[in-house]
């Protein structure tokens, strides 16, 4: 297994004015879960991506969990 960088933050969406379709809802966050490969073979080009989930990411252990269930 690959030897792999983990990093977290969490987007909010929704209209930068706080323009809501439904008003009295509750602004949607995103998790982004960035991982990247470390120390590659030396033939390839490390890996690295973004994962993006509706569940909450406040530790890396919640980072771990969600890329398990991938």
């Amino acid at each position: 297994m690959p030897s792999l960088s983990r990093g977290r933050t969490t987007i909010p969406l929704g209209d930068p004015a706080g323009n809501r379709l439904v008003p009295d809802a509750d602004p949607a966050t995103l998790s982004a879960v960035l991982i990247r490969e470390i120390d590659p073979p030396k033939e390839d080009e490390a890996i690295e991506w973004y994962l993006l989930t509706s569940l909450p990411v406040r530790s890396v252990s919640d980072a771990e969990q969600v890329l398990d269930n991938t």
